[in-house]
């Protein structure tokens, strides 16, 4: 069975393949938006002046990759555990989570700890993403 022009394999339907395609692309558009609104976080909502920045921000992204670094394995084994789709659902759920709360962070603290739980439902979704692929 052919989709467009992508030859399915034997129990992959047509259906399966565009739910593929949506729950990627959708993961990849959440990925990307949070960089994209962090500084008008920083400048909007908690003022912090150009000058600091980079290095704020570079401190997030640090944090954001000690959270995925951390939740990769546990990913895995929670994936054998209760399923794929399953921790994928829990991914998007900690990823809507922290884009509702993003925009009321008071202090760098507190959008650190947003930032962290959207680093836990990408981690999820994205190992999830690789191991549906």
């Amino acid at each position: 069975m052919k989709f467009w022009f992508v030859q399915l394999a034997d129990g992959v339907s047509r259906s399966n393949f565009a739910t593929l395609l949506y729950s990627a692309f959708t993961a990849i558009g959440l990925l990307a938006f949070i960089s994209v609104s962090t500084p008008y976080i920083l400048n909007v909502y908690l003022k912090i002046p150009l000058a600091e920045q980079g290095q704020v921000a570079g401190d997030l992204a640090a944090w954001n990759e000690i959270a995925l670094l951390m939740v990769f394995g546990p990913a895995g084994i929670l994936a054998d555990r209760i399923g794929r789709s399953q921790v994928f659902t829990v991914g998007f759920i900690f990823m809507g989570i922290a884009y509702a709360l993003y925009p009321f962070a008071d202090s760098l603290t507190e959008l650190t700890a947003y930032r962290m739980v959207y680093a836990v439902g990408i981690g999820l979704a994205t190992a999830m993403l690789q191991t549906i692929a």
